[in-house]
């Protein structure tokens, strides 16, 4: 039997253990499902207005989510574009693979943003957003990538363990976040500080390093 340790307040090796089970994408716990792609989003219908990325705005009252990188990649003025549907969503580049997880109402970028609505009589939105992300989707290039995610299936644990992981993941991926803002910051004062006393516009008696 092969067992998968928990974490608690006691050491690992001494932690509780959980039976596995093999299924397609690997060992899970005995009592989790799988689900296939479709029972875990609804079919809806929902107003969203679409706005080219040339006619984004660099400020504005509603923000731009798309397919890119970035969660907000502009903003937009007209509320009759906005998102109408049930809050959160999770928002599948068809073109770039990105997942990014949406609680805010947006306008939507024109050019291959999927909006997934999850079924939350079956998973818990935070979770279902995690486990999208560690899907394995082929990568076609510039090519639409949603109809190899429709064909995929997601592990399904009861919806308390899945709120539980959601929360662990979500403290951890928070903490990541912060310390990627103080990494960006400290290298905006990296070239600041390169700059200005390579060039001696500021003196080193000035500078205290603790």
């Amino acid at each position: 039997m092969r067992y998968l340790f928990t974490y608690g307040p006691v050491p690992l090796e001494k932690a509780e253990r959980v039976p596995l089970k093999e299924i397609e994408t690997g060992s899970v716990p005995e009592h989790w499902s799988t689900v296939d792609f479709g029972a875990a989003v609804l079919n809806m219908r929902f107003h969203v207005g679409k706005v080219k990325q040339k006619e984004y705005l660099n400020s504005g009252r509603f923000p731009v989510v798309d397919q890119g990188q970035k969660l907000i990649a502009g903003y937009w003025n007209k509320p009759e574009d906005v998102y109408n549907g049930p809050l959160p969503v999770i928002i599948f580049g068809d073109h770039t693979r990105v997942f990014k997880f949406i609680n805010f109402r947006f306008v939507c970028g024109a050019d291959g943003t999927k909006i997934l609505i999850p079924n939350t009589s079956k998973f818990d939105p935070a979770f279902l957003y995690y486990a999208l992300t560690r899907l394995e989707i082929p990568n076609r290039g510039y090519n639409r990538h949603y109809a190899l995610l429709r064909q995929q299936r997601l592990i399904c644990p009861p919806l308390s363990e899945q709120k539980r992981i959601a929360d662990i993941l979500g403290a951890v991926d928070k903490k990541l976040r912060a310390e990627e803002l103080k990494k960006q910051a400290l290298e905006t004062l990296f070239k600041t500080l390169l700059y200005n006393l390579m060039t001696g516009r500021i003196s080193v008696k000035n500078i205290n390093i603790t």
